[in-house]
């Protein structure tokens, strides 16, 4: 009898300890919950929109990412897998079902005061964050509406044209450059711009912008 006895309070015990650690749980939970976002008001969202359209507009690109059996969308204004209010992830490709809405690019760090700075597009409500083109590298990190306008573009290339074009070179024909290649945005374009911006393969170490038949990206 003591035995059954200890037994039932050993029992007894783990039911109080689990409906605590539950009680506990359902406490964090309740704690972690999300919460609609609060924003700047309309007024000041106004404010910053159209300070911000004086300088650029909101990039109006996009570019069809389509391998791997996905087919999705890719934005110009930092968003992805979204057109308009419309999922655009589908799995497999040829369906009509999507797995995701909408992500987007956030990014944070500290400048050389070491105040922190972000930006982190939600849905373009709030505002933008991201702009088409490479920032000046003269100290201002800035952007203007002409390069904004220049760069509001996607340059999508794939291996079977780089193939072709490193065959086409092979046999000496340096005038059938594609133009993704000719057009491939591996130099800034104006003096205050980094004087390199997307990769390539420089194979005679020339590092020439003028030479782009002897490149492969």
């Amino acid at each position: 009898m003591r035995i059954l006895k200890l037994e039932k309070l050993k029992n007894m015990k783990n039911i109080l300890l689990k409906s605590f650690f539950l009680f506990v749980l359902f406490l964090m939970a309740e704690s972690l919950s999300a919460k609609e976002f609060v924003g700047a008001s309309k007024k000041a969202a106004n404010k910053q929109t159209k300070a911000t359209t004086d300088r650029c507009r909101r990039a109006s690109s996009s570019a069809m990412l389509d391998i791997n059996n996905v087919r999705t969308r890719i934005n110009g204004t930092g968003n992805m897998w979204v057109e308009g209010s419309r999922a655009f992830y589908y799995i497999p490709a040829s369906g009509t079902s999507t797995s995701l809405y909408c992500g987007a690019l956030w990014v944070g760090g500290q400048d050389e005061n070491d105040q922190l700075r972000v930006a982190a597009l939600r849905f373009g409500s709030e505002g933008d964050d991201f702009w088409p083109g490479p920032l000046a590298v003269d100290g201002t990190a800035s952007t203007n509406l002409e390069a904004c306008n220049e760069w509001d573009k996607h340059f999508r290339i794939t291996r079977a044209e780089v193939d072709a074009f490193r065959t086409a070179i092979a046999q000496g024909d340096i005038e059938s450059i594609p133009d993704v290649i000719k057009n491939w945005p591996a130099e800034g374009k104006k003096a205050n711009q980094s004087k390199y911006i997307a990769p390539f393969f420089d194979v005679d170490g020339d590092i020439r912008g003028v030479v782009l038949a002897r490149r492969e990206i």
